[in-house]
């Protein structure tokens, strides 16, 4: 899921070019009316004249790069065509407040081979490819439908699960294919026990920071039930359910990769993690609630604001896909923020309220928030309760 954005930008007009000649040399070699055009089309016979395969990246440290990235690699060898299709959106890093309302754009394009591969052999990561087992007619056809998709130009709104590099690879594939379906040969196990949330925090267990972003704006039909072909939003999965896929009861990926690029990149080490801050606030909560501090009062309120500023912003005013509910907004929400003149009236049921939040988090069958937030949130049962015994006691005096 990586983003080459505004680097490829001023390329784009060249590459349109090139894929236009593309799409003009098929179409005059295999429909062209005329004795000619009919005796070069029929002369070909190598099912190499086209090479189609699947190009996997592995992950990045960026949040948008945590889980790989997948694409599709065309090659004319004879014609020196080389290209990778790869829906690719505006930079992120950018446009953050783009991307949290919705307005973010992507599409799909068509990057020289050379160039796709030199942002990751500058970032150490590996790639490899995968080649598809299709007859000619077929990649003929695919090349057509990424020429297509390529045309529509990078309008679309951003869809990282709708729209994700598995799930697009996935999808147009079948688009290709059009009434040969694809023969599943078997699923992960994880498939039928597993949420989309969780199996994409499985494989971005390496990048805590990214992971509980993901809990942060991901929420909603994350959690919802969906078939299989749903699921595949990972470039592991994609090579897996491939690998075991035919068509016309041929394999259609083969078992073997080619390694384009060794990977040379280790992930960064976080020893500052989510989880670890949530854990330590709530250690000084705990000590200043029994010495009678309100300091961590006041900090547990900002970062509940500030969390609750975006959760209500996301679901209510975003079209950001994966935003329509979010189970933050419960203990993270700007409420008591406004209402904190009265606290000592509200803060005992509120307190309640998210201890029964956190005990649901801590007992619900399937993931449904970071760790971090549910220990954050138990930070916040015991001021709020801290608050109460306090205001209880100096009514007693």
């Amino acid at each position: 899921m990586t983003i080459l954005g505004d680097k490829i930008a001023f390329r784009l007009s060249a590459i349109y070019r090139r894929v236009f000649h593309i799409s003009l040399y098929f179409l005059m070699l295999f429909w062209s009316v005329g004795i000619g055009a009919q005796e070069q089309a029929d002369s070909i016979v190598d099912e190499n004249f086209v090479i189609a395969s699947v190009i996997v990246a592995d992950p990045g440290d960026e949040l948008y790069s945590a889980g790989g990235h997948a694409g599709l690699h065309m090659e004319c060898p004879e014609h020196h065509l080389d290209f990778v299709f790869s829906y690719e959106s505006e930079e992120i890093s950018h446009k953050i407040l783009s991307f949290l309302a919705g307005h973010l754009k992507m599409g799909m394009f068509a990057i020289p081979f050379e160039e796709y591969l030199e942002q990751y052999r500058a970032e150490g990561r590996g790639v490899r490819q995968y080649t598809l087992n299709l007859p000619l007619d077929m990649k003929r056809n695919l090349w057509r439908v990424l020429d297509n998709h390529v045309s529509e130009g990078a309008n679309l709104p951003y869809d990282y699960l709708n729209r994700g590099c598995a799930s697009t690879v996935l999808s147009i594939l079948k688009e290709s294919l059009g009434a040969t379906p694809i023969e599943y040969g078997g699923w992960p196990e994880t498939f039928s026990r597993l949420t989309r949330r969780e199996l994409v925090e499985n494989e971005m267990a390496e990048y805590p920071w990214s992971r509980s972003f993901l809990h942060l704006v991901g929420n909603g039909v994350l959690d919802s039930d969906c078939s299989n072909e749903e699921k595949v939003i990972l470039p592991s999965d994609l090579v897996f359910v491939l690998q075991h896929a035919t068509v016309n009861g041929k394999q259609l990926l083969s078992a073997d990769s080619e390694t384009l690029l060794p990977s040379n990149h280790h992930p960064m080490a976080h020893w500052c993690t989510p989880l670890l801050v949530a854990i330590v606030l709530l250690l000084l909560t705990i000590v200043c609630s029994y010495f009678k501090m309100p300091m961590m009062d006041y900090v547990l309120l900002t970062i509940q604001s500030l969390l609750g500023i975006v959760t209500t912003y996301l679901i209510f005013f975003s079209s950001l896909v994966c935003t329509e509910w979010s189970w933050l907004i419960i203990p993270f929400n700007p409420l008591p923020l406004l209402f904190w003149k009265w606290r000592r009236k509200w803060c005992l049921p509120y307190a309640v309220m998210i201890a029964v939040w956190v005990l649901v988090m801590w007992l619900w069958p399937h993931k449904l928030t970071d760790t971090s937030f549910t220990v954050l949130a138990l930070a916040l049962v015991i001021s709020y309760l801290n608050i109460y015994m306090s205001n209880k006691k100096t009514l007693k005096k």
